[in-house]
């Protein structure tokens, strides 16, 4: 045999030249003034004709300068809106073109940009004309720009027949406006558009629709997206700068072969604006969030911004579908602008401006970012090492499909579930190199979900309560598990109720678990006046029941309730929600991951196992001394605590997790999963337990999480 092969090293990162740690230094140190700034306004004024007073708010500009005291950045308020200027090249204010600040507008400050700023000036527009003349790469992307705001209004106009006729013709002159643009630019011998008249006119038609009740504002946004990287990358980069507009000096032009690869796309794009314009948006343009999330995610967290939720950036793409920019509100109340260059969001290609004052901290359990981590935050050789190990045993895994004996007595034998229950010669099992079972997916009958069973400390089949596997149930698959399972044997509810008589603390977190299904279940009873009389029947006698076991749990000396014959009853009020069309859907599933945890956590992993069963140990005194006093807390509280809300861990938990777990698929080398479709699964004290979605190969991803820490380190992951 030969010798194997050297395990990878990751060398240790360098403190100074980490870029992560460089940008978040930069950030920690970068100062803020607010105020009049002559140099950020001439800017405006001069190059980009845009008037002072009417145009922007002199005093309210936000200008970020580093420790050598140079402008890093400036964020100018309009009437409405924003834009940010990065400082590109080193040089502020400008002496060229090819140093003129990268501009990033909100979806406001764009509109308030062509509604305010003044026409160009014929020399300006003179040099705009040469440079589309003969840069005809740049050409060739401007005309895609002009491609895909003709795509997004073509969507909205043909999508809903509710926008008012106002902003139909609005669209209509926009769209003719484009398709000349469209057509001039197929020709390079003709003089390019003059874009500043172009996206002037496009954005008349985006301030109708943002005013318009029946347009359909995600669509309206996508295009105000659109139309803010054209201002930047077509217009406002364009521009000349120097002593005279007629003597300044314009970019280089491209290489031959680059030209010509330009003048092809010009080509082959030649009458065809009506094919390309009813064609839908790409992935990268229409669902940023989903092509993008992910790793933006990852770039956030590795600059110390935490907790921002991924649906709620905004993110600008170039024509070739290139992240450029992203802007979000931070949960602190700031407003994050990052641009990235060469389509690369890492640290190393980015630059941040943060602007607005921190609020003070809430008592929410929410992640805030109201500080930048120091340099003790950088991921540690350790964390590196743990991703990598995981990575490995991935990688080493082998998963079989058939019948799993060991698998099979488990789910007879301590968890009641008949056989029949179950998809025979289906369960995937995951083995390790060693040829250990690491975890198994059962599914249940006629497609009705599945539960994932990892093995813990180290023990399959288990030898103990200690060592009962952990399990994952998806929405469909607690449903079938309390349809099927039979009730527990007298001895198993014996044993459940001494763990709970003597473990205060496991005690309080069952009734907590109660609770947050109550809150759901009230608040779904509430939200919807149409639901049936049947599903109400059963949303009450659902509510009986978890008042029952929450008041008996408030008492330690009394027998606590039967979780298996408590959770099929509330899953029964689950199973008539999910089939009324009248239900929230969204609260459904969230209950159904709540039930989740109740099985997986305070059922199955307290059953007995073995002829002479030991439960688990005792708390301490004062972990118990804890749980009686909350258990105190709460007695009597029944329903003051259902008529509250769930808290964002249980009712938002993508944008509370979110980012975290972005960054913990991308370690172990999963990318570019959509933070909106994973099901995230947080226990009764608000940590992040398991998730679970499907990954763009076809096939289901299962992550459990141990002591809510969300790293390799902790976590174990299924495949099926």
């Amino acid at each position: 045999m030969s010798a194997p092969a050297p395990k990878p090293t990751t060398p240790p990162i360098n403190q100074t030249t980490d870029p992560a740690t460089i940008l978040r230094q930069q950030i920690a140190n970068s100062k803020i003034t607010r105020g009049d700034n002559s140099q950020v306004n001439n800017v405006l004024n001069n190059s980009f004709n845009l008037p002072s007073g009417d145009g922007f708010n002199n005093s309210a500009t936000a200008v970020t300068r580093n420790n050598a005291g140079q402008i890093a950045n400036s964020r100018v308020n309009f009437d409405r809106g924003s834009v940010t200027l990065f400082d590109n090249n080193g040089s502020f204010p400008p002496s060229s073109t090819a140093t003129l600040p990268r501009t990033v507008f909100d979806k406001d400050g764009i509109l308030s940009f062509y509604k305010n700023s003044n026409t160009l000036n014929d020399d300006q527009k003179n040099f705009i004309q040469n440079i589309y003349a003969n840069d005809l790469t740049s050409r060739a992307n401007y005309q895609a720009n002009v491609t895909n705001l003709a795509k997004n209004l073509t969507d909205i106009a043909g999508d809903n027949s509710n926008i008012s006729q106002t902003s139909r013709r609005e669209i209509n002159d926009a769209l003719s406006s484009l398709r000349k643009a469209y057509d001039t630019l197929s020709d390079p011998k003709a003089p390019a558009p003059d874009p500043r008249a172009l996206y002037s006119n496009v954005a008349e038609a985006y301030r109708a629709l943002r005013n318009d009740s029946g347009a359909i504002q995600n669509k309206v946004d996508n295009g105000l997206n659109i139309l803010s990287i054209g201002a930047s990358n077509y217009e406002l980069n364009r521009l000349p700068v120097g002593n005279g507009n007629a003597t300044a000096t314009p970019p280089a032009t491209p290489t031959a072969a680059a030209n010509a690869a330009g003048a092809a796309r010009l080509a082959a794009a030649k009458g065809q604006f009506d094919t390309s314009r009813n064609q839908p948006l790409s992935d990268a343009q229409g669902k940023s969030a989903q092509v993008f999330g992910q790793q933006v995610s990852s770039f956030l967290n590795s600059v110390g911004i935490n907790g921002v939720d991924p649906s709620k950036i905004s993110f600008q793409v170039n024509s070739a579908d290139q992240l450029q920019a992203i802007q979000t509100k931070l949960a602190d109340g700031r407003q994050l602008t990052a641009i990235f260059s060469g389509g690369k969001i890492d640290a190393t290609n980015a630059k941040v401006s943060i602007s607005g004052t921190a609020s003070a901290p809430s008592n929410s359990t929410s992640p805030t970012n109201s500080t930048i981590p120091t340099n003790n935050t950088t991921p540690t050789q350790d964390a590196a090492n743990a991703a990598r190990a995981l990575k490995q045993q991935i990688a080493s895994s082998k998963i079989t499909k058939g019948d799993n004996n060991q698998v099979d007595n488990l789910l007879r034998n301590n968890f009641n579930l008949p056989s029949d229950a179950f998809v025979p010669n289906s369960t995937r099992t995951t083995r390790t190199a060693a040829g250990q079972t690491s975890n198994s997916t059962v599914t249940f009958g006629d497609n009705r979900g599945s539960v994932t069973l990892f093995n813990n400390n180290g023990s399959f089949p288990p030898s103990s309560t200690a060592t009962l596997p952990r399990t994952v149930f998806d929405g469909r698959g607690v449903l079938s598990f309390y349809r099927d399972a039979n009730n527990l044997t007298a001895n198993q509810k014996q044993f459940i109720q001494n763990i709970y008589a003597t473990d205060l603390t496991s005690r309080a977190n069952f009734q907590a678990n109660v609770a947050n299904l109550a809150k759901n279940l009230t608040d779904i009873s509430n939200d919807n006046v149409n639901l049936s009389a049947d599903t109400r029947r059963e949303l009450k006698d659902a509510l009986g029941s978890l008042r029952i076991a929450f008041n008996r749990l408030s008492d330690p000396k009394a027998p606590s309730p039967d979780p298996r014959s408590l959770y099929s009853n509330v899953a029964e009020a689950y199973r008539a929600l999910k089939n009324d069309p009248n239900a929230p859907q969204s609260k459904v599933n969230t209950g159904l991951r709540i039930l989740s945890i109740g099985a997986s956590n305070y059922e199955l992993n307290r059953l007995p196992v073995g002829n002479n069963p030991t439960p688990p140990p005792t708390p301490t005194a004062d972990a118990n001394a804890t749980g009686a006093k909350r258990l105190a807390a709460a007695k009597g509280q029944f329903d003051s605590l259902r008529n509250q809300l769930l808290s964002d861990a249980q009712a938002k938990p993508a944008q509370v997790f979110g980012q975290q777990v972005s960054s913990f698929l991308n370690s172990i080398g999963i990318n570019n999963v959509d933070i909106n479709k994973i099901a995230f699964q947080a226990n009764s004290a608000d940590q992040l337990q398991a998730i679970q979605t499907r990954l763009d190969d076809g096939r289901r991803l299962t992550v459990l999480f141990s002591n809510g820490k969300i790293d390799a380190a902790n976590a174990k992951v299924a495949f099926r």
